[in-house]
């Protein structure tokens, strides 16, 4: 295996930077969404009635005094927020809408807060709707279809700004269906997932399989839009669609084209078959890095001889974790219908994907994956973030490793060691300390690498079983308080007197149990090494 060419490692040093500062931004400070809280409860609760004018002023009214403009819409704005009830067409009205089709909310607000603001928004939704019935993109959009109506919440780039709209969701569908039927409907996202795959059937689904591709143009395009909308939107829709894996193939030959995955909070990748050989590269998430990745995917289409890929080419694409699912990715291609599970078809270690991809769910399975016990490493960080810490020697260490059934096998003046009970090679655990406290447990919860093995081949398996490791944890625990992207990654949960760090070693997973007043002291050196004192 080797590597596609990297950019300078200047260069992807300052992207990860800047991933990294942009989820502390987003995601590690609390957000005023100002006038903006108070209106989307009032909308998100709101009964429409037959969606006639006297329905409509009285809802607008939270903003101001609808005026008419001569279109026939009404529009009530105040500082910041405009709301616009869009009259529908007489024509419209075989499809069930009343005398207004839409209701859309659009709050602006300056670039650098655009962000956080929709990701505040979109808690704020949830909190109120319950989990998005689809998530997808471009503009982040997460879609609820409740009580005969459906809300979508986006971001808007031009002017900044976070927008709801809401429509009557039987007439919208038939309005849907009367443009298909005409073979005019354009879909209105480049992809389309479930959150929650069990509710699939209930949430049904949105719009139609798009036209197959008319030519290499189209296909390009068409490929540019939707990468651009994995690396942008996936981070703003975390937690409710992590990871997309992707694969193109040409069905006559028996391995995969190129294929990647684009992830919501790590690196995202691509793959290339070339002359038998596979040549791969990580990405940092940036707009670059997005066309970086289509560019050679580009390239790999071009070189496998592809000229009508309408015809030539086929797709894969899933969701990790497997508890979520993709409805639609857009690329005007057909899905490639090949068993994976047939001799010879998709084989391991060369599958597109992270092992928590749907096929594969322990180390044993794929050799992408340290050998790991999850379960084992779950139920201490869940014992860890509950636990009644003081954080004095005497008083804490015996009782947890009571707890977790571990033992005190050594100890000299800066540390103890400890026997844990998890199913790896290595069931040693480290307790840093100082006179009568401690302040950090740190352990690995995998085996070592093969040190013989490719680097890029361990630089993967890291990543890969990390991402398990992560969707694990997440699950048991909920989102991460903060997290630190790179090859050395790091997911953080904040809790009662403890931190719970999950990082990438030079050769392993390691779990760290922190005391609160340690993490502040290595935050605040961060800081004052980075020079932002």
């Amino acid at each position: 295996m080797s590597d596609l060419e990297n950019p300078a490692g200047r260069e992807r040093e300052s992207a990860e930077r800047a991933l990294a500062e942009w989820w502390a931004r987003n995601w590690g400070r609390p957000v005023d969404l100002g006038l903006l809280a108070d209106i989307l409860p009032v909308l998100l609760r709101a009964e429409f009635g037959r969606w006639s004018r006297a329905d409509m002023e009285q809802l607008m009214a939270i903003v101001g005094r609808p005026a008419t403009i001569d279109s026939g819409d009404l529009v009530a704005q105040a500082a910041g927020a405009r709301l616009v009830a869009i009259k529908a067409a007489s024509a419209e009205e075989r499809f069930g809408f009343g005398e207004f089709r839409s209701l859309g909310m659009t709050f602006t607000c300056p670039g650098e807060q655009q962000d956080p603001m929709f990701i505040g928004a979109l808690g704020d939704c949830v909190r109120l709707l319950g989990v998005p019935d689809l998530v997808g993109g471009p503009d982040a959009q997460a879609i609820w279809r409740r009580d005969g109506r459906t809300l979508i919440l986006c971001r808007r780039s031009e002017p900044s700004a976070v927008q709801l709209t809401i429509e009557p969701t039987a007439a919208r569908d038939a309005a849907d269906r009367a443009v298909w039927s005409r073979g005019t409907w354009k879909p209105s996202c480049r992809w389309l997932a479930w959150p929650e795959e069990d509710r699939r059937y209930d949430v049904g689904v949105i719009g139609f399989k798009e036209p197959t591709t008319s030519g290499l143009a189209q296909f390009e395009s068409d490929l540019d839009a939707l990468f651009d909308s994995l690396n942008r939107d996936l981070p703003l829709l975390y937690p409710h669609a992590t990871y997309v894996i992707w694969q193109l193939s040409i069905p006559e030959r028996p391995d995969w084209l190129v294929q990647g995955w684009f992830c919501a909070y790590a690196q995202h990748r691509v793959e290339i078959q070339e002359g038998g050989e596979l040549r791969a590269r990580m990405y940092p998430h940036g707009p670059s890095s997005a066309r970086e990745i289509a560019v050679a995917t580009k390239a790999a289409v071009r070189a496998g001889g592809v000229v009508h890929p309408g015809r030539q080419l086929r797709f894969r694409a899933w969701l990790s974790p497997t508890t979520q699912a993709l409805q639609a990715f857009r690329l005007g291609l057909e899905w490639d219908e090949q068993d994976p599970t047939a001799d010879g078809a998709d084989q391991q270690p060369d599958d597109a994907g992270p092992p928590s991809a749907g096929r594969t769910g322990s180390s044993a399975q794929n050799p992408l994956l340290l050998p790991a016990d999850y379960d084992g490493a779950v139920r201490i960080a869940t014992l860890a973030a509950g636990f009644d810490w003081t954080w004095y020697i005497d008083k804490d260490l015996q009782r947890f490793c009571d707890a977790a059934g571990w033992s005190i096998t050594g100890s000299n003046e800066y540390r103890d060691d400890l026997r844990t009970d998890l199913s790896i090679q290595s069931r040693s655990a480290t307790v840093g300390f100082m006179k009568r406290m401690f302040d950090d447990i740190w352990l690995p919860v995998t085996d070592r690498l093969d040190e013989s093995l490719p680097w890029e081949q361990r630089r993967k398996a890291l990543a890969d079983t990390f991402v398990v490791f992560g969707d694990r944890l997440i699950e048991a625990l909920g989102p991460p308080t903060g997290r630190e992207p790179g090859e050395t990654g790091t997911l953080l949960w904040d809790r009662y007197r403890v931190w719970i760090r999950l990082e990438v070693g030079s050769g392993d997973i390691r779990l760290h149990i922190v005391s609160w007043e340690w993490q502040a002291a290595a935050d605040a050196e961060a800081k004052y090494d980075a020079g932002d004192w």
